[in-house]
């Protein structure tokens, strides 16, 4: 289970944060990358809880920005 949910969270912070093979990216592409491979790359279930929790903490006013 664990190695379900890091590799949703890696996925999104590898598309938000700047690498040396491309600049960071909005965070909405992340969540869309997210939701596009959720259920082939990924864990239906795991991508779902980590939006969602993405999606309340933007709504609670955290520093996490979906668009």
């Amino acid at each position: 289970m664990f190695a379900r949910i890091l590799a949703v969270v890696d996925a999104y912070d590898a598309v938000i944060s700047e690498r040396s093979y491309h600049p960071p990216r909005p965070p909405a592409e992340a969540v869309e990358h997210i939701r596009d491979q959720a259920g082939a790359h990924f864990d239906p279930e795991v991508a779902d809880m980590f939006l969602d929790a993405l999606a309340k903490e933007a709504d609670a006013g955290g520093h996490l920005k979906v668009v």
